[in-house]
């Protein structure tokens, strides 16, 4: 399903400014409420659509999804199919990798990123990399994924990494330099789930320490 294209919703230009997208919305509000326009079905789902588009480009968070959600599947539409040459997967790979670079992490949706980047990266594009039988073309490609992949857990990482075992078997430096990368995300995602509950733990005992301390 098409994501819906909010900013076309509120009548405005991509990328407006969250004045502009109040405005707008207050504007929509009053023509399409239901109770000025008869309350008709049509005229119903117009409206849910103007606040569930203003909803989502008011807050922040919601926004950065959306547009993300947006541009990957923008990007999948024009590119998910259809032959592209070894050049055109490069330049591909190298623009998603831009883009990602600017993109807050915390924000991104990874599983999402992860089923665009294996339908964009399939099994044809890669075999079409090695038909160039040209190791730097093959090196160029990897280290930009490995850039890209670090945006993805580690299992997703490892997902990406399968499927290029058919390019990583012949080039040892470059597989195991992916293999410490996700085993390095292994060891943070391990910290991250552990630091919670450590903090309660130390919390917890200097809570007894000042309770036996004042007695």
């Amino acid at each position: 399903m098409a994501t819906k294209d909010y900013y076309q919703i509120l009548e405005l230009e991509a990328g407006a400014d969250k004045s502009s997208i109040k405005k707008a919305y207050r504007k929509l509000a009053m023509r399409y409420h239901p109770d000025k326009q008869g309350g008709s079905e049509s005229t119903s789902v117009h409206f849910e659509e103007i606040q569930e588009a203003y909803e989502t480009l008011s807050d922040a968070y919601k926004r950065e999804q959306y547009l993300q959600g947006r541009w990957l599947e923008q990007a999948m539409g024009k590119n998910a199919e259809g032959f592209l040459s070894a050049s055109e997967i490069i330049k591909l790979t190298i623009k998603t990798e831009q883009y990602l670079s600017g993109v807050d992490k915390f924000k991104l949706d990874s599983y999402t990123l992860l089923n665009y980047l294996l339908v964009i990266f399939n099994l044809t594009r890669i075999n079409t990399i090695l038909s160039e039988k040209n190791q730097a073309v093959e090196n160029t490609f990897v280290e930009h994924l490995m850039l890209i992949s670090k945006q993805l857990s580690s299992e997703g990482e490892l997902q990406l990494k399968e499927r290029l075992k058919i390019i990583l078997e012949n080039n040892d430096k470059l597989n195991q330099a992916w293999l410490f990368q996700i085993t390095k995300k292994r060891k943070s995602e391990l910290l991250d789930r552990l630091t919670i509950p450590i903090v309660l733990i130390l919390v917890l005992i200097i809570c007894i320490v000042i309770y036996f301390s004042s007695k």
